[in-house]
């Protein structure tokens, strides 16, 4: 698995490799956009910096001595002062210009200057005071604009043109494209982004596999469950994560994964051990039906009436016996249908544990046991439930109850209104149940292999039928046995209304 891991965390596909990939490719193009404006600012900072240092230039050399009077430039003047500004700043460019900006005089070499107009609009703003950098026109190179200075040169309060200085000419230029060439800056850069670039993989590459741990390890983890590890690993971190949310999800699909296989597990074992239970319990009454039956006809001539009465009544008993096995095992099949609807109504708990004790009173009779009722202090109690269903519970408690009391015992019904409801108890001095017995005495086909009577339990279905009906009614069925003491069944059914 770990050399499996090694091999694909190094593609491109892997989560992992691609989150490392767009870090990168965010952090280079965030990168460059930031060296890009930091040297837009820089480059908008310098020219500032340089124009309001030479901001006063102009207005200096235009007050040294005027370059324009009523004849005209004067270009000794001009000449003049043009030398002196050379002298002290190499980078400055003098141009004289009327009061639209064309260009009457310069100093410099004439194929050089090439345009012969400036646009006053940015001396308008330089002379307004306008923040700068403010750029203009430079005449050597028409398609950039370029930090200026600027004076007024007024006569007799009328305006005669401008001292326009460029203040950074051509030697502004060459000295800094000279500059930009110097190989320990190129090299100090080229370090300084290598460097950026290196780092910048590390620290993405770290925070990748830290991200993307969980999420490995839940890789792992379902891997790992895919081959057949069942077991749950400890889900550890933030709640608030939403990759340990997602881990935690996993582990309680795990969870519920293992719960559903290990309850069609038991589905499955409960289904052939109640194959197995079926076969046997029909395959009994069936064989002694049929034996009866080839006996009765193999040896039909020498039987005498009684002989033959006794087979008939053999038969008779198993075909009763095994016709009331498949109607319980009918009954149980449609009360565990999620289907089964119930057809409540509200009747007398009194009334019908009288009427289920008239119907077995010949039964309790005739093994000599005491049937008796007892009746709540307040009369009568009105239940709300399935009253055929109700009967159902009802005939199986109390006929359960007298095939295991011996004869001279009894069995006792018995009402008590609670506060929401009324209990429903059916007490019996029989034979009682065994304590390690009484979690499966509601299994299907569970029959108690220790007591006196057990083999006059019946199908081994009643109880199961009754547990179920009474499930479907949202109530449990509550049992206390001692041996040969007795056995109390007992059950609560909620008021009417």
């Amino acid at each position: 698995m770990a050399a499996e891991y090694s091999v694909s965390s190094v593609r491109l596909t892997s989560l992992s490799a691609r989150m490392a990939l767009i870090f990168l490719v965010l952090i280079v193009g965030l990168g460059g956009s930031l060296i890009w404006l930091a040297q837009i600012t820089a480059q908008q900072g310098e020219l500032a910096a340089l124009q309001g240092i030479n901001r006063s230039t102009a207005m200096y050399i235009a007050e040294q001595a005027p370059v324009i009077d009523e004849q005209g430039v004067n270009e000794d003047r001009l000449s003049e002062l043009a030398a002196r500004a050379m002298i002290i700043n190499p980078a400055l460019e003098i141009y004289v210009l009327d009061p639209e900006g064309a260009v009457l005089a310069h100093r410099l070499p004439t194929e050089s200057v090439v345009l012969s107009e400036v646009n006053t609009a940015s001396i308008a703003r330089f002379l307004a005071g306008d923040g700068f950098p403010i750029m203009g026109d430079d005449p050597r190179r028409p398609d950039e604009l370029t930090a200026f200075s600027v004076a007024s040169v007024m006569i007799d309060g009328v305006l005669h043109g401008y001292v326009y200085v460029v203040v950074g000419g051509e030697v502004y230029h060459q000295m800094k494209a000279a500059a930009e060439k110097n190989t320990y800056y190129q090299n100090l850069f080229t370090s300084l982004a290598m460097i950026a670039v290196l780092s910048t993989v590390l620290v993405g590459g770290w925070l990748t596999l830290t991200v993307t741990r969980p999420l490995r390890q839940l890789r792992q983890a379902m891997t790992e469950y895919q081959v057949g590890d069942r077991s749950l690993s400890p889900v550890s971190g933030d709640s608030h994560n939403e990759v340990t949310q997602l881990q935690h999800c996993f582990a309680t699909l795990q969870d519920t994964i293992a719960t559903q296989l290990e309850s069609i597990e038991q589905l499955d074992r409960t289904r052939r051990e109640l194959i197995a239970n079926v076969s046997h319990d029909l395959r009994t009454p069936l064989a002694a039906l049929q034996g009866a039956l080839e006996l009765a006809v193999l040896k039909s001539d020498a039987l005498s009436p009684s002989e033959q009465h006794q087979l008939l009544q053999s038969a008779h008993k198993q075909s009763v016996r095994l016709g009331r096995l498949v109607n319980d095992l009918f009954e149980l099949a449609s009360l565990e249908t999620d289907g089964q609807a119930l057809e409540t109504e509200s009747f007398s708990i009194c009334e019908l544990l009288q009427d289920c004790r008239q119907d077995l009173m010949q039964l309790a009779e005739r093994r000599g046991v005491t049937l008796a009722l007892t009746m709540p202090p307040e009369g009568d109690a009105w239940v709300r439930a399935d009253i055929r269903l109700m009967q159902r519970v009802l005939d199986n408690l109390v006929a359960n109850a007298i095939r295991h009391t011996p004869r001279g015992g009894r069995v006792m019904l018995s009402v008590e209104v609670l506060e929401h409801g009324s209990r429903i108890a059916v007490a019996d001095t029989g034979v009682g149940i065994d304590s390690h017995e009484l979690p499966h005495i509601f299994d299907r086909f569970y029959q108690s292999k220790e007591t006196e009577h057990s083999s006059q339990i019946g199908t081994g279905l009643g109880l199961a039928i009754v547990k179920r009906i009474l499930a479907i009614h949202e109530t449990d069925i509550q049992v206390v046995s001692r041996v040969n003491q007795g056995t109390r069944f007992e059950f609560e059914l909620a008021h009417a209304g």
